[in-house]
């Protein structure tokens, strides 16, 4: 195991965190998941965090925050850009082919000098920083792509645009 992943468990489990190691990915990074929410209250978010084999940096990953309706593509699209243009260190965007779900994304660098412990800690609060941010931006944007067209109450829009 990568000394940056032992390092980001140790602090999960200092904190008390539930998390699955995933194991190295196809290209031979090392994958950690997380589960938060999924109360009455809240959606289940799935975060993932990467560690790179070369011990220079760490992918963050909240997986599928929003569900897209059908036709409601060209509203997320601007839901996003507004996401984007409003939260410096996080990226709302579609995974690759899949426009029917947003994912935010963050990606944290290390230093060549930097211990391992101290890169966790930023992960932690990369992580913190996420979860702090989909709070904010999500339920806005989940009002805005999940009803069909025209349905969209006016309240929702102008909380996410205004």
């Amino acid at each position: 195991m990568f000394r940056t992943t032992q390092a980001f468990i140790d602090r999960l489990e200092s904190d008390g965190l539930k998390y699955k190691l995933l194991g190295k990915t196809h290209g031979g990074d090392e994958a950690v998941s997380l589960v938060f929410g999924g109360d009455e209250d809240a959606a289940e978010l799935h975060l993932l965090c990467i560690f790179a084999q070369n011990g220079g940096s760490a992918a963050l990953r909240i997986l599928r925050a929003v569900q897209v309706a059908e036709g409601r593509h060209l509203d997320a699209l601007i839901a996003l850009q507004d996401c984007n243009a409003r939260y410096r260190f996080v990226k709302f965007c579609f995974p690759g082919e899949d426009e029917r779900s947003v994912q935010l994304e963050m990606d944290v660098l290390f230093l060549p000098e930097m211990r391992p412990d101290l890169c966790a800690d930023l992960c932690v609060k990369g992580m913190h920083l996420m979860l702090g941010i989909c709070a904010e931006a999500v339920p806005a944007q989940r009002a805005v792509v999940m009803f069909p067209i025209g349905d969209c109450p006016r309240a929702a829009l102008s909380a996410l645009c205004g």
